[in-house]
């Protein structure tokens, strides 16, 4: 998915020799982020916010030896900002993965719009 920052979708998790995702049966993720304001007048509805995203996607049927699945922890920081647009929610995050695979396929920037669950 795309709720790990720092990664591409379908970035991180089990591969094939290809270098093809193969999803997993397991996703753990957890999130610390902090907001805090920017110091602009609050009815613009911006805020800013460093977050750090741990995590692992792994475990799949097949197992084959030409299946890359380690199940190590990968690790982002980063810091964004937000705002709550008349159109719904925006974000923009800048990631940095810390703690990451050779095959895992990464992602500086995002814009997100509307909420996360």
């Amino acid at each position: 998915g795309s709720s790990f920052r720092g990664f591409e979708t379908s970035g991180l998790g089990p591969r094939d020799s290809s270098g093809s995702a193969l999803g997993g049966k397991y996703f753990v993720l957890s999130t610390l982020e902090l907001l805090f304001p920017l110091g602009l007048p609050e009815e613009l509805g911006f805020k800013g916010s460093v977050f750090s995203d741990i995590g692992t996607l792994t475990a799949i049927d097949n197992d084959s030896n030409d299946i890359s699945d380690d199940a190590s922890i990968r690790l982002s920081i980063g810091m964004g900002i937000s705002w709550d647009s008349p159109l719904g929610p925006i974000r923009f995050d800048y990631a940095k993965a810390k703690k990451k695979e050779d095959y895992d396929e990464l992602e500086t920037f995002r814009i997100n719009f509307g909420t996360r669950f």
